[in-house]
């Protein structure tokens, strides 16, 4: 299927007279806080602090001052959250990164500017408090300014790339700067010259949904529709509508009739949680009693009474619910199962309830006899909010690092079971 109608604007540049600002103006202010964090990152990676030469390794929410730049290798990943509202940009295998700041006398004045150097990038600006932030994407050959969109750029060469877009609209122009980057210099006041007909080297134009467009240097931009379909299935792609899926809630849940819903949404003001991350630590009280669970009783560096009962690092599961949802039963029978079937390999399985106490929980249970395990009680959503709980049901399995390995938002039930399976045995084996 293609996409729709191609929309194309000849633009003419017309300045009203003006006068050129001295040089000098510059975002030199950024320094003083973070524009931008690593929020996930697989493989080999890099960090280089703005000012040096020298590549070095980094830590996960790795904070990034304005020219600070991240890199992959191959078969690597890396996710980092830019600017006040934590717009999500990703770049693939063999890509380098750079952000800063944008002065006033920058094209779409003082913001946040990702500078991509190589490779492929991906960001999801849709649902992020969009009109509140105000950046712009760079390459060897454009500048776009991205605003409530949803797109992916590739640079094959120095001289080309290549941007499709999603959702939305981006404006893009010619990125004037000299090749091999650097300062233009800035002279004295002048008059701008009056309108005409822009050429190959200053062009401007907006791409819409489900179009892409193709800059080479020196030549005039392309823009078509592309196959929706065919790039649907490239791996990149899919990679990151899944984790958009995961990061990102829903603008507004679908109205479905009660009870036919697969996930429900909970209204809960979340965390972000990723898979690669550090699990938060929990303390929750199991349901009719008064023991305390703590994470650290079976992943990551053991608590010192854990050791003393001779507790050794296991896998974790924990199944979010509440007595609201529908679809939770038919997950929490299959864990039940599972829990059964991996009793013996080092795997501990937990439901967490959402918000209620121990009684309504209680009661709800003896409805659902087909559900048997550990329950915890999150009445106040303190762990809930840590592990992202927008939706219910979730799953998160956590390694015996105390590294996030796996999360299902919803419930599938052609697909759980297995997505489940196929991540623990994963885990258990390497020896995680």
């Amino acid at each position: 299927m293609k996409g729709h109608g191609t929309r194309r604007r000849r633009v003419y540049i017309g300045i009203a007279t003006a006068l050129v600002m001295a040089a000098g103006v510059t975002a030199a202010l950024g320094q003083a806080w973070v524009i931008a964090k690593v929020s996930f990152y697989m493989g080999e990676v890099g960090f280089k602090k703005a000012g040096t030469e020298e590549w070095g390794g980094m830590m996960l929410s790795q904070p990034l001052f304005t020219s600070d730049a991240v890199r992959t290798g191959m078969e690597s990943r890396l996710e980092v959250k830019v600017g006040e509202e934590g717009v999500i940009v990703r770049i693939d295998e063999n890509a380098e990164l750079e952000v800063s700041t944008r002065s006033l006398m920058e094209w779409k004045g003082a913001g946040t500017k990702a500078n991509l150097r190589s490779g492929r990038l991906w960001s999801n600006i849709r649902r992020l408090a969009a009109d509140r932030e105000n950046l712009t994407i760079e390459t060897p050959t454009v500048l776009a300014a991205v605003r409530g969109t949803v797109f992916r750029i590739d640079i094959p060469n120095v001289a080309t790339t290549i941007m499709r877009v999603y959702q939305g609209e981006v404006e893009v122009r010619d990125n004037p700067a000299p090749p091999g980057g650097g300062m233009r210099e800035v002279g004295p006041p002048r008059e701008v010259a009056p309108p005409r007909e822009v050429t190959p080297q200053q062009w401007l134009e907006l791409v819409s949904a489900n179009q892409q467009l193709i800059v080479t240097r020196g030549e005039r931009p392309q823009i078509s529709d592309f196959d929706v379909e065919e790039d649907a299935s490239l791996d990149w792609v899919q990679w990151n509508k899944k984790r958009d899926k995961e990061l990102i809630p829903p603008e507004s849940p679908p109205e479905e009739p009660p009870g036919e819903a697969e996930d429900q949404p909970t209204g809960l003001a979340v965390d972000l949680l990723v898979v690669g991350q550090e699990a938060p630590n929990f303390a929750m009280k199991k349901m009719g009693t008064v023991e305390y669970v703590f994470l650290r009783d079976y992943a990551g560096e053991l608590r010192i009474e854990a050791q003393m009962r001779g507790n050794e690092q296991q896998v974790v599961v924990l199944s979010f619910f509440a007595t609201w949802c529908k679809p939770c039963p038919n997950e929490m029978a299959v864990l039940t199962e599972m829990a059964r079937e991996y009793q013996d390999r080092g795997v501990q399985f937990f439901f967490v309830n959402f918000g209620e106490n121990d009684r309504m929980a209680a009661a709800w249970l003896e409805t659902h006899p087909e559900i048997e395990g550990t329950i915890l009680m999150d009445p106040f959503l303190t762990t809930a909010k840590k592990y992202g709980v927008a939706v219910l049901p979730r799953t998160v399995v956590i390694d015996k690092n105390r590294v996030v390995r796996f999360i299902e938002q919803g419930y599938d039930e052609a697909h759980y079971r297995a997505d489940v399976t196929a991540a623990l045995e994963s885990i258990l084996k390497l020896g995680n």
